[in-house]
């Protein structure tokens, strides 16, 4: 799976990503196909710019014009880490995503705050993957990407 990130933007294979564009309130749309043919759709909007969370009941009622009500909504409230320029609160982003029967996080594509948490939500909403919830940890192996500790050697000199 590929992720691409751009200032205001998450999109990977099968989702299309409706953002406002660097905090204008502009809306910026992937490939219009690449809209139509998606099963996901993650709409992000930046927690400093009241206007671009505005817009998104727009875009999330584009998004199901454009695909009906088969494609799963995420509603991220992104830039978690310029909290002390917060205009947005969790409380106003959870109360849209419930209005509009969408799922919702908040995220920090700079830190990485809940990006991964983002994506596994998304794709365990997809079709096919609630038999995978069930069974979550059966057949599943925990890979530590820490750098291996180097080998002590005995102090009496060369185990060779």
């Amino acid at each position: 799976m590929s992720v691409h990130f751009t200032q205001n933007l998450l999109l990977f294979p099968g989702a299309a990503a409706v953002v406002g564009h660097g905090g204008t309130g502009t809306l910026q749309e992937p490939h219009s196909q690449l809209h139509r043919d998606s099963t996901v759709a993650v709409v992000v909007y930046d927690i400093t710019n009241v206007n671009s969370f505005q817009q998104t009941s727009k875009w999330i009622d584009d998004v199901r014009t454009e695909r009906g009500s088969d494609v799963i909504i995420m509603l991220v409230g992104n830039k978690t880490d310029l909290a002390d320029k917060r205009q947005i609160t969790i409380e106003e982003g959870e109360q849209r995503a419930k209005e509009l029967s969408v799922m919702f996080i908040e995220t920090s594509a700079k830190t990485g705050y809940n990006v991964k948490q983002l994506f596994r939500r998304v794709a365990a909403a997809l079709p096919g993957m609630e038999s995978m919830q069930e069974t979550s940890k059966e057949g599943m192996i925990d890979i530590k990407l820490d750098k291996p500790q180097e080998p002590q050697t005995p102090e009496a000199g060369c185990s060779c």
